[in-house]
């Protein structure tokens, strides 16, 4: 469905999706890492593999599920399931794929359902992929209050049913007049630009592994950053619909780069590096979506499962002042290099 004014309707709904959004990540960061990840501390590594394999990895095959047979509002409902009993069971290995299995197919279906609401412009995506950063940081740092997974899992089942309620059915629209058009370039150019995106997004996972602080991180810096993250996805759909991919992408990361290597030691200004770091977001979902037109499912689970090795390799990143440098400047120019070879025909679009 295309359409420039998104209707008081789809702005609710987007609304509750980015809300389920943080509730869906503050109920696995509770049980993953604040309870499993304590609890079997001997099986941590198998369980930050099992979770985050299923979370992230397998998104893009539920992606194409969703793609072909749109049924959005039984995987919402279904993510409603698998998180509850993940959330309430003990056994480690079964929570931790339930709740891995929830949370994928809670973000694709979500995604997908963002994406069908308007093809013209990203601040919606924005809007739906900022909250999940603050969950996780909720769920993960504040275990010891354990009323907050009872208070979110009561949330999520009513905001479910809400947007089960609020959500349209899209498919006989696909089937009929509301067909993707796809684009009118080859398809070596859109094999090179989704390679492309793909490295603009591994690049923003393993550039906010490895941000250097040069300040002590507590418990309220574990909670501001993870924001200011948030505050990035959610504005960068903003900025892209006034300015356009290149231009935003390009002051982001310029700004992202002097931020992270001049000014490692404010606190208020390397959480503006994050925000300058997660603008590219929305962006780069936005232009999948335009590359691949009625591939919104895989789109954003592809883009989702690029982010889990950018993780593991920044964890793997050992600090040196010398290559912390050429890394972040690297990292920024590929950002820039990427975005301008998709948008080299029209840099305001």
């Amino acid at each position: 469905m295309t359409m420039s004014l998104i209707s008081t309707r789809n702005k609710t709904t987007i609304a509750i999706l980015s809300v389920l959004h943080l509730l869906c990540d503050l109920i696995c960061g509770y049980k993953v890492i604040g309870i499993l990840a304590i609890d079997f501390y001997d099986y941590g590594f198998f369980i930050f593999v099992i979770y985050n394999t299923l979370a992230f990895c397998f998104q893009p095959f539920i992606g194409l599920y969703v793609d072909r047979y749109h049924q959005e509002k039984r995987i919402l409902l279904a993510s409603l399931v698998f998180l509850a009993i993940g959330l309430f069971i003990n056994i480690w290995w079964l929570s931790a794929i339930l709740l891995g299995i929830g949370n994928q197919i809670f973000h694709v279906a979500g995604g997908k359902v963002c994406t069908n609401i308007s093809t013209e412009k990203s601040s919606h995506l924005g809007i739906f992929v900022s909250l999940g950063a603050i969950g996780l940081a909720i769920g993960g740092n504040l275990y010891q209050y354990r009323f907050i997974p009872y208070v979110a899992i009561a949330l999520y089942f009513f905001l479910t049913l809400a947007s089960l309620w609020l959500i349209e059915d899209k498919t006989e629209n696909l089937k009929t007049n509301d067909k993707p058009t796809k684009p009118l370039i080859n398809k070596q150019q859109i094999l090179l630009s989704v390679m492309f995106l793909l490295i603009a997004v591994f690049i923003r996972s393993f550039l906010g592994k490895i941000i250097h602080y040069e300040f002590e991180i507590n418990l309220k810096l574990l909670l501001l950053l993870p924001a200011s993250a948030a505050l990035g996805k959610f504005i960068g759909g903003f900025i892209r619909d006034k300015w356009g991919s290149f231009y935003t992408i390009l002051v982001s990361m310029t700004l992202t780069a002097m931020l992270l290597l001049f000014f490692a030691q404010s606190k208020i200004l390397m959480m503006l590096g994050l925000v300058m770091i997660n603008i590219s977001m929305p962006i780069t979902l936005f232009e999948l979506n335009k590359l691949l037109p009625g591939k919104e499912g895989f789109n954003f689970g592809i883009l989702a499962g690029i982010l889990f090795p950018g993780v593991v390799i920044g964890m793997l990143y050992n600090y040196h002042a010398v290559s912390y440098a050429i890394v972040v400047l690297v990292s920024s120019l590929l950002a820039i290099l990427s975005m301008y070879y998709i948008k080299r025909g029209d840099l305001r679009g």
